[in-house]
């Protein structure tokens, strides 16, 4: 197999060789003088997960829903190795490794046409200090935002309700930060997500961030070739009787640039949180999501229109409602409110529940948890995912009804999938619920 650069490649690579080889005041080599030392760190960790609530008739209609849906099965677990291996080179650089091996089982199973499904290289990152200058070169993982869950001001990831905690896809690219004094740094990062079909149509962003008092204030301004947009976004985060956010990004696409004002979109997340002396720590946090690029009403992305639009044009109706669940995001409307409550019981043990609520369709996910630590090494994790509201919404969302006229014509136009969407029609795409039980031990 052939492989070819872009343009952009080289110029990322040029940009890396600059920064890390002509930083002001020392060279790399220089920096890094000094003995080699190494460690190694990592986790192990084994998830099971029970699903409810899918008819399993869906098996029937498998081309619908992307590799590694599977539901017409009830049980599902995943099995992670996830060793990291940082060599500090000197005094002032280190490399860092990290490789994920890992196995999907029931619910989860995908097909395994490549070693990089099994056993991956998720960071692969040199840094470097020189002088008053940090750089990170590779695959690294780069999150911002203060948030709980969609963080406008982060390119970069989604965060799962689930488990906030989740690791973060790495993106391959050279971040250089300069401390300007003890409080304020400037940040410049060009960067692309590997393995999204976005490979080398980088993201360029330059930040500036500082801390006055009690207050956290960031400011940023980014390219995303990708999407040939620019996007401006703010982060403050500060403390008044009770912990306050705002955070929010505005994106203009480039050939709106001078009609700005009416193709913009604003991404907007604002919250509050507290912590009391309630056992060891109560800790409550409240926000409110706002996406004015979101569907309005989420469900309706597969709603009869489209079936009936694509049936009756000789399409096919499969397709359809395939691209419309591949895409879908966890937060595809416009309006979200999120609550979060934790409980610090003792050294051992935590309790949480985060609940996600659409406010338009009134349709959400409510998540309790119990976490058990019993040594330092060690965490087990007991759950479950809700899903709740009228059906059809967003995460209720269901096939749609069809029309005497459709109940005839769909078996005859679309003799694959036609009767399965006839005799499914109305069932729900989404569990009514889940129980997971996780444990995972570090070393």
């Amino acid at each position: 197999m052939t492989s070819r650069r872009s343009p952009q490649v080289l110029t990322l690579a040029a940009l890396a060789l600059t920064a890390l080889t002509q930083a002001p005041g020392h060279a790399l080599a220089d920096a890094a003088q000094g003995p080699v030392t190494g460690d190694v760190s990592g986790y192990l960790e084994s998830r099971h997960h029970a699903f409810f609530g899918l008819d399993p008739d869906f098996a029937d209609l498998s081309s619908l829903f992307p590799p590694g849906f599977h539901p017409d099965k009830t049980y599902g677990a995943v099995e992670r190795l996830r060793p990291t291996l940082k060599l500090h080179i000197g005094e002032s650089a280190t490399l860092v490794s990290t490789v994920e091996a890992h196995a999907d089982h029931g619910f989860f199973d995908r097909p395994q046409h490549a070693v990089g499904d099994v056993v991956g290289v998720e960071r692969l990152y040199l840094t470097a200090t020189v002088g008053d200058f940090d750089h990170t070169f590779g695959k690294q993982n780069i999150a911002w935002g203060s948030g709980l869950l969609l963080n406008p001001t982060d390119l970069f990831n989604d965060k799962n309700p689930a488990d906030l905690q989740a690791e973060r896809p790495g993106v391959l690219g050279l971040r250089s930060l300069y401390a300007l004094d003890d409080h304020t740094n400037v940040t410049l990062v060009v960067a692309t997500p590997t393995g999204s079909g976005t490979c080398c149509a980088p993201t360029l962003i330059g930040r500036f961030d500082t801390t006055v008092e009690t207050t956290d204030l960031a400011l940023e301004l980014a390219w995303d070739d990708a999407k040939q947009a620019g996007i401006l976004g703010a982060d403050v985060r500060t403390e008044y009787v009770v912990g306050l956010w705002a955070e929010a990004a505005l994106t203009v696409p480039a050939h709106d640039m001078r009609d700005a004002l009416d193709h913009n979109t604003t991404s907007v997340e604002a919250g509050l949180d507290d912590s009391f002396d309630i056992l060891q720590t109560l800790y409550v946090a409240g926000e409110y999501i706002f996406q004015q690029s979101g569907q309005s009403h989420p469900g309706d992305q597969l709603d009869l229109a489209h079936l009936q639009a694509a049936a009756t044009s000789g399409g096919s109706a499969g397709a359809s409602l395939s691209q419309s669940f591949a895409h879908r995001r966890m937060f595809a409307g416009r309006h979200y409110g999120v609550a979060l409550v934790r409980l610090e019981i003792d050294h051992a043990w935590r309790a949480q529940v985060i609940d996600v609520t659409n406010a338009v369709d009134h349709t959400g996910l409510v998540v309790p948890q119990v976490s058990y630590m019993p040594a330092d090494a060690f965490t087990f994790t007991l759950g479950a995912q809700i899903a709740y509201g009228p059906k059809g919404g967003e995460y209720t969302l269901s096939l749609p009804e069809l029309t005497p006229q459709l109940e005839t014509a769909l078996p005859v136009v679309q003799p694959e999938l036609g009767p399965a969407l006839v005799a499914l029609q109305g069932a729900r795409l989404t569990p009514i619920a889940s129980v997971f039980l996780w444990g995972r031990y570090a070393f």
